[in-house]
C-alpha cells in the first residue's frame, strides 16, 4: 500500500486577552453597573413623599364614668362642674402621651358619634383636656398624663359599653373600650 503523505501539524494560534486586562475589564464593568444601580435607586427614593418620622402614641391609663358628683381627674381630684349625679353625662379619660413631642387631639369618637374640641364650657358632643368643664386645651405635652374630659352626646346607663376613638391632628387613631359606671385607674 501506498504511504499516506504526512501533513504538517496545524496548530491553532492562541490569541486572547491577558489575565490582567481581563481583570481590569471585569472591575470596570462592575463599577459602571454599580453606578447605574445607585443612580436608579437615588431617583426612585427622591420621588417618594417624605413621611412623618415622629411616632404618635396615646395610652389610656384609666377612666371615670361613674354616677358621682364630681367625677375625678387623673390625679384623684374632682373635676369642677362634671357632675354625674342622676345620670351619666360626663366621661373622664386618663391618657398618657408616650410620644417624644406634644400631641394635639383633633377629634374624639364615642360609639361612632364625633366629638369636637371646645376650649370653653363643654356642651354635648364636645371635649377638652383639663380639670374643669369650663375651660381646657386639646394638646397634651410629651411624656405626660392628663385628663380628657368628654360631655357625652346623650346620657348613658351604668354597664353601657363605650368604644372611644381618639384621633390626633396627625391622623393617628387610638381605640379604647370602656364601661360606663366604672372608675379604672
Amino acid at each position: 500500500m501506498a504511504e499516506m503523505p504526512k501533513f504538517k501539524e496545524v496548530r491553532a494560534v492562541k490569541r486572547g486577552v491577558s489575565p490582567i486586562i481581563a481583570t481590569l475589564m471585569l472591575v470596570a464593568i462592575a463599577v459602571v453597573g454599580g453606578v447605574v444601580v445607585y443612580t436608579y435607586f437615588q431617583n426612585i427614593s427622591s420621588k417618594v413623599a417624605p413621611q412623618s418620622t415622629v411616632a404618635e402614641n396615646i395610652q389610656l391609663v384609666g377612666y371615670d364614668v361613674r354616677q358621682v358628683n364630681p367625677i375625678q381627674n387623673h390625679l384623684g381630684g374632682g373635676i369642677a362642674g362634671a357632675n354625674n349625679g342622676a345620670s351619666i353625662t360626663y366621661a373622664a379619660l386618663y391618657i398618657k402621651n408616650n410620644s417624644p413631642s406634644s400631641l394635639q387631639i383633633s377629634k374624639v369618637y364615642v360609639n361612632g358619634a364625633q366629638y369636637n374640641f371646645n376650649s370653653g364650657a363643654l356642651a354635648a358632643s364636645q371635649f377638652h383636656i383639663g380639670s374643669s368643664t369650663s375651660s381646657g386645651t386639646n394638646t397634651i405635652n410629651a411624656a405626660s398624663t392628663d385628663t380628657l374630659l368628654l360631655r357625652l352626646s346623650s346620657t348613658v346607663s351604668a354597664g353601657t359599653n363605650l368604644t372611644v376613638i381618639i384621633e390626633s391632628a396627625g391622623g393617628q387613631q387610638f381605640k379604647y373600650e370602656i364601661v360606663a359606671g366604672n372608675r379604672v385607674f
